[in-house]
């Protein structure tokens, strides 16, 4: 040929350039192929895990180092409890509660944790959650270790609660805390459905069954039934607030106990915490409470799960619708389901 480029040259290269494309398409198979497997097998395993939330053990968690002084004599544990307290959870995640009570038990189980801090930033929550982390760490406690509870930007009510546990609270001075008390709240539509002609039909086995239906007005009986249901949970937490910071209920009950808050340097001065300080005088805190020079202080994370993925695409499970209603002590609008008791701070 003209060009000094032979025809066979011509040939080879025209048959050598489909292999590329070949290479690239098998390379992209076993990459999907692969993904694929990986999905179905986390999704096996996160279907199968989900069911029970079987999630406590020290195999469950991994250690990462938080604050270490140089020559550690000691390790201590920080669980963090933030966010709405809620036992509510989704199909591929346990709910924030039980994943904070299996770290408190992962904390328990290791006898090298020699005291547990407790990092609070939440507004309160569900009173049964509330509840269970405040007895997982007392089971802590019942040990003969030490807890101390840091108060960061809020820890009211439920939050509150759960800091009775602790030894020694420190408190942000601009912290928000306090909140003491209980609440139930609904929605009354009667009205509303009378104007639009819309007709409740309810058949029920007894006289309280539909006690709070929003179809219609609450029988005074029915407003004194939940008004103590309402005080005997009040009574509780008042009660454990009453023993773990040594103030008698009735002064409780006069002006620190009847769902006020507190900025972190009042709180200090009506007796609900012990200081004013940041996270790491609450570290030193509970060196002393433990009786060590130097510490580490450790987290637990888990690995990313399949639930991660998910929700960072957007799916998720079934949520309660959330609702926004004033109840007379502000806005709430952080998906609180009706009639449920909690103990959370207004306006969240």
């Amino acid at each position: 040929m003209s060009n000094g480029i032979s025809e066979q040259h011509i040939v080879s290269a025209k048959k050598s350039q489909p292999w590329w494309i070949v290479w690239l398409i098998l390379g992209m198979m076993v990459i999907f192929f692969g993904g694929c497997t990986m999905m179905i097998g986390a999704l096996g395993k996160a279907s199968s895990s989900a069911s029970s939330f079987n999630i406590s053990g020290s195999d469950d968690f991994t250690e990462t180092v938080y604050y270490q002084d140089d020559a550690p004599d000691g390790k201590l544990a920080m669980v963090s409890i933030e966010g709405m307290i809620t036992g509510q959870h989704s199909s591929y995640q346990p709910s924030m509660a039980d994943t904070a009570i299996s770290e408190i038990e992962q904390a328990t189980e290791d006898k090298s944790v020699k005291g547990l801090l407790l990092y609070l930033n939440t507004p309160g929550g569900e009173v049964t959650a509330s509840d269970k982390i405040y007895h997982a760490a007392k089971k802590f406690s019942d040990t003969g270790r030490p807890i101390v509870a840091y108060m960061d930007t809020v820890a009211a009510s439920g939050g509150y609660y759960i800091a009775c546990a602790a030894d020694v609270i420190v408190a942000n001075e601009t912290s928000i805390t306090g909140s003491i008390g209980v609440i139930i709240g609904g929605v009354n539509a009667k009205n509303m459905f009378d104007k639009i002609g819309v007709k409740d039909q309810t058949f029920k086995s007894g006289a309280f069954k539909d006690t709070m239906s929003m179809a219609r007005e609450m029988r005074e009986d029915e407003r004194a039934y939940i008004q103590d249901l309402v005080n005997e949970m009040y009574e509780k937490f008042a009660g454990i607030v009453s023993e773990a910071r040594e103030i008698p209920m009735e002064t409780l009950k006069n002006g620190i106990a009847d769902g006020r808050i507190f900025q972190g340097s009042t709180a200090k001065t009506v007796g609900l915490v012990d200081e004013n300080g940041y996270i790491e005088d609450a570290i030193s805190a509970l060196k002393a409470q433990a009786e060590l020079e130097d510490a580490k202080v450790i987290q637990y994370y888990t690995e990313p799960s399949i639930g991660d993925f998910l929700s960072i695409l957007g799916v998720k499970a079934q949520k309660a619708e959330a609702i926004k209603v004033d109840w007379g002590q502000g806005q709430f609008t952080q998906n609180l389901k009706p009639f449920v008791p909690y103990m959370v701070l207004p306006g969240y």
